[in-house]
C-alpha cells in the first residue's frame, strides 16, 4: 500500500470535514443557516424582505391595539353621555306636571344645566394620549345644519298627511323650535269669524316655541279654512290662491324660520294634528378620522371615526323646561291675536308644546349615541379582527422566512456528529499511519546498518 498517498488522502478528507465541521458549529450556534451573503445570495434577500414585512406586522399590531385602547376610552365616555341623557330625560317628565312649584321647578332645571354642562366637559376634555375624542376632531363628517324631525303628521280623510312632508324648509342657523298644527274645530257654514265666505269654515290653530331668546316668546295663531281646500278664508275670499308656503314661522323680528305647506282639509280632519321639532346646527372642532396603519402594505390604512357628541350637537344643548305665563303671551308683536281670556290656555298649550319637544330632543339624542355607540362598537370589532388577521399574517411570514434564514436542528446535529467521528477517525489513521512510516523508516536504518557491519 502506498503509504504516503493514502496518508494525503485522509489529510485531505479531514480539512473538508473541518471545513464542513465549522459550518455546522458555526450554524448551531447562531440559529442561521444564512449568516451572510456568501452562504446563499439569493434566499438572504428573499428572507430579509419577509423579516421586513413581519416586522412591518409586528408594528400594526401595536398601532391596533392602541387604536383598540382609544376605541374603548370613547366608549366609556359615549355610555357616561348617555347615562346623563337617561337622567334627564326623568327630569324631563318629573316636571312636565304641574305638581311642582316653580321653586322645585328651578331645582330640576338647575340639574339639567348641571348634567348639559357634564356633557360638554366629556365632549371637549375626554383624551387618550393628548388626542381629543368626543369633540369631532375624530370625525370626517361635516357638522349639520339645523335639522328638523317630525314625530306626527296624521293621514287626513283624503288619504295625504296634513303636512307636505317634501315641503318643509328649515332655515340652515334656525334655533330649536318646536311647532305644532292642528285642525280644531268645524265652525259650520255662515260662520267665518271675518265674515268673508258663506262656506263651510275649519279652525286650525298654529303654536310655535323655543328656547333661543331672539326668536321670543311662544307664538299662537289661529287661521279660517275654507272646508275641502288648503286656503284661508281671505285667500279664498280674494282669489288669492295658496301661499308659498302656505304657512310661514318667524323670529319677533321677522326673520323667517320655518315654512311648510298643508293639504286640503276636511270636516272630518278635526283633531288631526302635524307636530315638529328641530334641533340647532351643529359644531365641531377641525379635523378627520383617525388613521391606523396596519402594517400589512403600503397604504394598508383603517379609518376610526368618532363624531362629536357636545350637548348642541346632540339636540339638548340648552334645553330649557317649560314656563311660560299667560302675561308672556300677551305680546302684540308674536300675539296680536291674543286676547287677555285667551292668554291662560295659550300659555299651557306653549308649555305642553316644549314639554313634548324636551322629550323628542332626548329621545333623538339618545338615539344618536346609540347610533354613535354602534359605530364605535363595529370599528371596535373590524379592530380586532385586523390585529387577528395581522398575527396570523405575521405568523405565516415569519415561518416562511425562518425556513430559508435559520437552520435545521436537527440535520445540522446530525451532520455534527457524522464530521466529529469522521474527525476522529481521520486522526486516528492519521496517526497510525505516522506510526507505521516511522516504523518502516526504522527497519530501513536497520537494515542499512547491518548491511554496513557484512562488508566489514
Amino acid at each position: 500500500m502506498d503509504v504516503l498517498r493514502f496518508g494525503d488522502t485522509v489529510a485531505l478528507g479531514q480539512d473538508n470535514v473541518q471545513y464542513d465541521l465549522s459550518q455546522v458549529t458555526q450554524r448551531l450556534a447562531s440559529g442561521l443557516r444564512i449568516s451572510s451573503a456568501a452562504d446563499d445570495p439569493s434566499g438572504l434577500a428573499i428572507s430579509q424582505t419577509l423579516l421586513a414585512q413581519a416586522n412591518g406586522l409586528q408594528a400594526g399590531q401595536q398601532n391596533i391595539q392602541s387604536a383598540l385602547d382609544l376605541v374603548q376610552t370613547a366608549d366609556g365616555g359615549l355610555q357616561t353621555v348617555a347615562n346623563n341623557l337617561m337622567r334627564m330625560r326623568d327630569l324631563v317628565v318629573e316636571a312636565s306636571t304641574n305638581l311642582q312649584s316653580p321653586s322645585q321647578t328651578a331645582d330640576i332645571q338647575t340639574e339639567i344645566d348641571q348634567l348639559n354642562a357634564e356633557i360638554n366637559t366629556i365632549s371637549g376634555g375626554l383624551q387618550f394620549n393628548g388626542r381629543h375624542l368626543l369633540d369631532g376632531s375624530l370625525s370626517s363628517q361635516s357638522a349639520a345644519f339645523a335639522q328638523h324631525y317630525v314625530p306626527r303628521n296624521d293621514t287626513l280623510s283624503s288619504g295625504n298627511q296634513i303636512v307636505d312632508p317634501t315641503s318643509i324648509g328649515l332655515a340652515m342657523n334656525a334655533p330649536p323650535i318646536e311647532v305644532s298644527f292642528t285642525v280644531t274645530a268645524d265652525l259650520g257654514a255662515g260662520n267665518d269669524p271675518g265674515g268673508l265666505v258663506p262656506n263651510d269654515v275649519l279652525a286650525v290653530t298654529l303654536n310655535a316655541a323655543s328656547t333661543d331668546f331672539n326668536f321670543g316668546p311662544p307664538q299662537t295663531q289661529t287661521f279660517y279654512i275654507v272646508a275641502g281646500t288648503n286656503q284661508t278664508d281671505v285667500q279664498f275670499a280674494f282669489g288669492l290662491g295658496v301661499g308659498s308656503p302656505d304657512m310661514q314661522v318667524a323670529d319677533q323680528y321677522g326673520n323667517p324660520v320655518l315654512g311648510f305647506n298643508f293639504n286640503a282639509l276636511s270636516a272630518s280632519d278635526v283633531g288631526k294634528t302635524f307636530l315638529l321639532y328641530s334641533v340647532s346646527r351643529q359644531q365641531n372642532q377641525p379635523g378627520q378620522a383617525l388613521q391606523v396603519n396596519l402594517g400589512q402594505a403600503e397604504g394598508d390604512i383603517l379609518s376610526v371615526d368618532i363624531p362629536g357628541v357636545s350637548a348642541n350637537n346632540l339636540g339638548v344643548g340648552g334645553l330649557l323646561l317649560s314656563a311660560t305665563t299667560a302675561s308672556e303671551m300677551l305680546n302684540p308683536v308674536v300675539n296680536p291675536q291674543l286676547t287677555p281670556d285667551q292668554a291662560p290656555a295659550a300659555a299651557d298649550q306653549a308649555n305642553n308644546l316644549i314639554d313634548q319637544a324636551d322629550e323628542y330632543r332626548i329621545d333623538h339624542a339618545l338615539q344618536m349615541i346609540e347610533g354613535i355607540r354602534a359605530q364605535v362598537g363595529g370599528q371596535m370589532v373590524r379592530l380586532q379582527e385586523a390585529a387577528q388577521n395581522a398575527q396570523t399574517a405575521q405568523t405565516s411570514t415569519l415561518t416562511a422566512a425562518s425556513s430559508i434564514r435559520d437552520t435545521n436542528i436537527g440535520s445540522d446535529a446530525t451532520r455534527l456528529t457524522r464530521d466529529q467521528v469522521l474527525s476522529q477517525i481521520q486522526s486516528q489513521t492519521l496517526a497510525a499511519l505516522h506510526v507505521d512510516a516511522m516504523q518502516v523508516a526504522t527497519l530501513v536504518r536497520s537494515s542499512f546498518g547491518q548491511n554496513s557491519g557484512i562488508a566489514a
